[in-house]
C-alpha cells in the first residue's frame, strides 16, 4: 500500500471557496496570561482556529452534491 500525503498548510491566506469565510487563527492565551489568571499553572498557552468545514484538504460525501447522493450516516 502506498500512502500519499494530500494535506496542505493552513494559514491566514489559504484560499477558500467563494462565499466561505477565510481561515482565522491566532494566539488565544499566552503562558504569561494563563499564569496571571491562575497564579499556579504556568504552561497553558492556547491558540485558536476558525474555518469553514470546506477549508483545507477534505473529501465530500456524495450527499453533498444532491439530495439523492449516498450519505455517510
Amino acid at each position: 500500500m502506498r500512502i500519499v500525503d494530500l494535506s496542505r498548510e493552513l494559514y491566514h491566506r489559504t484560499p477558500s471557496y467563494p462565499g466561505h469565510p477565510p481561515i482565522i487563527h491566532g494566539m488565544w492565551k499566552t503562558h504569561e496570561e494563563a499564569y496571571a489568571e491562575s497564579r499556579n499553572v504556568y504552561g497553558l498557552a492556547s491558540m485558536f482556529i476558525s474555518m469553514a468545514d470546506h477549508g483545507g484538504t477534505h473529501i465530500d460525501a456524495p450527499r453533498h452534491f444532491g439530495p439523492n447522493g449516498i450519505s455517510i450516516d
